[in-house]
């Protein structure tokens, strides 16, 4: 990384932790540096432009420094929605950015009406390029459950569809090929639940990212496929360049995962609090929860970084102070982006296609009754451990006599834990120390199913102890944040649902768009060892989906097998080479 580009990067991270602002006022000091920093832009390849609900929508993402001819390693996550064409977002999902690449999917849901729909991606830093700030792929959804088309029927006179369906995307064109990659196949026919080979040839030798998608040719007219090829194409130098004086404030990138933003505030008009330096605690509930405790500029603004992925959308946040009561927390939400809705694609249906989209319909509702054994399984994920390296007591309940109070269980079963009133009537835990600090003096941290809990009364007076699985006893000082605590408790009850009971009125519960989870895709063999498979139907139209492919040897050899359906499928393949030159190629197959 060049001298100036890191000044400049350093100066978003200054601005970053100085605001804790996910748009942050600009400096006209700063706009020299802010420009040296590369734009972004993205490019995604889908698995198809149209679906039926009851289908995954697949995408790759290729985050790109086309004035560096490079993957960018600036933004951490990526933003993607799919919009109706009444600027409506269906879906909206962060992708977590590695080496430039990242993957995700949505499965369409029957209560998604037929239409005409947009699908965009993005990154914060691409918010300041007012020119292109983001990638759009149109995209048509085919609801058969639902009694009105009228967003997609034909008018009668005016059919969109000829009697003699064709597709408009027949492969292997000239001018959407790659010189650097070439695909050949062991042969053009196949059978049913037949092994296809497909071999690629590096030309050149270079590093190559790519895609790839095995799936049935639609029969149909309908959205073109954004390539990169064609993509590369229209990137003007206008695209490519960012403009901080034209917009009011800048978006920061996210460097290393989701930003959340917010303000505490003083409930009292008239209050004096000093807003400075206050403590803000982040919780996000579940077995690999997240807790985080940030704290307050001298505006009362806090940030925090969010760089997992979580099961749970739910998080509370709660102000750490003995004045929690005085304060009010609010989230700061990005305004959403300025969707350009005049070209959408105004595909239509119309009688000559009912057969087609019934035929899918049924093999769709199959496939998805069978999907417990075809499943996809999520990759495992690194998640930080607040108590990595700690020494920690462990009492799992079931090994001691079950107590239905929490008071009876601190009593009776845990040795290094103590429960008492405070002269205000409320409940106070304490954890006993090694030595020479071996006393229950100091207030430990409470965690409930990832939860961070100050006041443990109501949980002491009203749960169900026969409700809790382990309690777990650090008995070192633990700093969290900027915080020091006198040890650490943590209970995880059975459900892990303790988030439905901690509602104090100091705690916020917000919504959260966690960062997908990676997947590792199914995928269908029938050899030897899959008899499982024998008696199963078969009738995937998606037959390979490889979202994240490298490859750096002068060939590779890709394989897949075919399903029960008939007729001609595809393979396309999108990517870029080590220095960002595009790859799209498009060959076709039979299985007969």
């Amino acid at each position: 990384m060049n001298k100036k580009l890191f000044l400049g990067i350093i100066i978003i991270n200054i601005a970053f932790f100085s605001n804790a602002q996910v748009a942050v006022e600009k400096k006209e000091s700063d706009i020299e540096l802010l420009n040296l920093i590369p734009v972004e832009s993205i490019y995604m390849h889908t698995n198809s432009t149209m679906f039926l609900v009851g289908e995954y929508l697949y995408y790759s993402i290729y985050n790109l420094k086309k004035q560096e001819n490079s993957l960018s390693d600036l933004s951490k996550v990526a933003f993607v929605e799919l919009i109706d064409s009444a600027g409506k977002s269906v879906f909206e999902q962060s992708i977590k950015i590695k080496n430039g690449r990242g993957t995700g999917d949505y499965f369409i849901p029957t209560n998604v009406p037929s239409g005409n729909y947009k699908l965009i991606a993005y990154t914060s830093w691409m918010r300041n390029n007012t020119n292109n700030p983001y990638f759009s792929q149109n995209i048509v959804i085919i609801n058969p459950y639902q009694s009105s088309q009228d967003q997609i029927l034909a008018e009668s006179k005016k059919d969109s569809i000829s009697e003699s369906i064709v597709y408009s995307g027949i492969v292997d064109k000239a001018d959407d090929t790659s010189r650097m990659l070439s695909l050949t196949l062991n042969k053009p026919s196949y059978s049913t639940r037949e092994k296809v080979e497909m071999n690629l040839l590096n030309t050149e030798n270079s590093e190559i990212y790519y895609s790839v998608s095995v799936r049935k040719i639609n029969t149909v007219d309908q959205p073109d496929n954004v390539t990169a090829i064609s993509y590369s194409e229209k990137l003007t130098k206008s695209d490519l360049e960012t403009n901080f004086r034209n917009t009011d404030s800048i978006f920061l990138p996210d460097l290393r995962g989701h930003i959340l933003k917010g303000q505490i505030i003083p409930i009292s008009d008239s209050s004096e609090l000093d807003l400075a330096d206050t403590k803000v605690a982040l919780s996000i509930p579940g077995e690999q929860f997240f807790l985080r405790i940030a704290n307050t500029d001298s505006n009362g603004n806090f940030y925090f970084n969010i760089d997992q992925s979580f099961t749970s959308d739910l998080a509370k946040i709660q102000v750490l102070d003995s004045n929690l009561e005085d304060y009010k927390v609010g989230i700061n939400r990005n305004n959403s982006v300025d969707y350009d809705m005049s070209s959408f694609d105004d595909f239509r249906i119309d009688s000559s296609m009912k057969s087609m989209i019934e035929e899918r319909s049924v093999h769709n509702q199959i496939e998805n009754a069978f999907y417990t054994k075809k499943p996809d399984t999520i990759k495992t994920v690194d998640m930080s451990n607040l108590f990595n390296g700690i020494k920690t007591l462990e009492y799992d309940l079931d090994d001691y006599t079950r107590f239905k109070t929490v008071k009876e269980t601190f009593i009776e079963v845990l040795e290094y834990a103590r429960l008492r009133r405070n002269p205000e009537g409320k409940y106070e835990l304490g954890v006993l120390g090694y030595k020479p600090y071996e006393n229950f003096d100091g207030t430990p941290l409470l965690i409930i199913d990832g939860l961070l809990v100050q006041d443990p009364t109501d949980f002491v007076e009203s749960y169900d102890s026969r409700k809790i699985d382990k309690i777990k006893i650090i008995r070192d000082q633990y700093f969290l944040g900027s915080k020091s605590y006198k040890g650490v408790i943590m209970i995880e009850t059975f459900e892990k649902d303790y988030i439905e009971y901690y509602n104090p009125e100091y705690v916020k519960e917000i919504k959260l768009k966690s960062i997908e989870t990676p997947k590792n895709y199914f995928k269908q063999t029938y050899d030897k060892a899959s008899k499982d498979y024998e008696d199963i139907p078969d009738f995937r139209y998606q037959l390979l989906w490889e979202p994240h492919k490298y490859m750096n040897e002068s060939s590779e050899t890709l394989s897949f097998y075919t399903s029960d359906v008939t007729r001609t499928f595809e393979i396309l393949i999108q990517g870029f080479s080590e220095d960002i030159q595009p790859i799209s190629i498009r060959k076709t197959f039979t299985v007969k």
